[in-house]
């Protein structure tokens, strides 16, 4: 086991070439997962583990392409390609709410188009019912975190709302599960066309919250399947599209930043970054900085370029 170098931009991975090729171990709490290309290598490093650890417990070996994980199926059996399946997990969030009739039945969509809106006199939730969200909401979180990002904005709102939920929120969560009724059969599938070169999508919604404060989301892939992502509420207020769009960029920048990092530390040096966004005048803003500045942006140039 000596000779394996700790990532430094995640302490839970560790690497070391054995036999002309890289092994990585990574660990969740006292769970390991080793990999290399040998079957062999991992058996030698199952060995040594077992030689340590087994003074003070049985230690659990699973081998082959499938392995069960706090409620993830990740499937390695397609070549240069996994899966995460969280239908049995979601088949026993259903069971949780066989009795909750707001949730049965189906949705095409995990939300509404006023899914941000909140109304000041909408009915408080009882006790009970503020603690089922709470908990159903917690769920879910690790379930979009997961394998369903499609799920991503809404769960990332209603997370915003489990102090105090009123019966508004509760009909967005049910919306959501009845939605996940539909789906649940989907897995998320990534599938790295390139290691050395990955893409971010990154977007803002204009003053979509009632304190018109603006919306970023983001997806990074490295070809098929996001991998990474955010879905948040800007903490400042824009005054246009534009500046809502910048704002994105903005506040993935430690994200995109760390992933470079993290990537080459691994011993994978990456190609410049290809960020996606869908407004022009932001795009220009991006690439040129205060080169592309007028009167309207300056403020722009102040916060972001200056």
């Amino acid at each position: 086991m000596r000779g394996f170098v700790i990532n430094p931009y995640d302490w839970c991975i560790a690497n070391k070439i054995i036999d002309g090729t890289q092994c990585t171990i990574v660990w969740h709490v006292d769970d390991l997962k080793i990999s290399h290309v040998k079957s062999s290598v991992v058996d030698g490093i199952i060995a040594s583990l077992k030689t340590e650890f087994e003074k003070i417990g049985t230690m659990t070996v699973h081998r082959g392409k499938v392995h069960e994980y706090l409620g993830m199926e990740l499937d390695f059996s397609s070549p240069k390609q996994f899966s995460v399946n969280m239908e049995s997990y979601l088949d026993g969030v259903f069971e949780d709410l066989k009795d909750v009739k707001e949730m049965q039945g189906h949705a095409t969509t995990p939300a509404a188009e006023h899914l941000f809106k909140v109304r000041d006199n909408a009915e408080v939730l009882s006790t009970e019912m503020a603690d089922m969200f709470h908990r159903v909401t917690a769920q879910l979180l690790w379930v979009k975190q997961r394998g369903r990002p499609d799920i991503h904005v809404a769960i990332a709102f209603l997370c915003t709302r489990v102090k105090n939920p009123d019966m508004d929120d509760f009909k967005k969560l049910a919306r959501v599960i009845k939605y996940l009724r539909r789906t649940k059969f989907m897995k998320l599938t990534v599938e790295a066309n390139h290691l050395d070169q990955n893409h971010w999508f990154i977007d803002g919604a204009f003053a979509v919250h009632n304190d018109l404060k603006s919306h970023s989301g983001s997806m990074m892939t490295f070809g098929k399947g996001m991998l990474d992502g955010s879905s948040n509420k800007q903490k400042i207020n824009t005054t246009s599209s534009t500046e809502a769009e910048v704002v994105a960029v903005h506040d993935n920048m430690p994200s995109i930043m760390w992933l470079r990092y993290f990537m080459d530390a691994q011993g994978y040096p990456m190609k410049p970054t290809v960020v996606h966004q869908d407004n022009h005048s932001a795009m220009l803003l991006g690439t040129n900085g205060r080169g592309s500045s007028s009167k309207r942006t300056r403020h722009m140039n102040i916060r972001y370029f200056s």
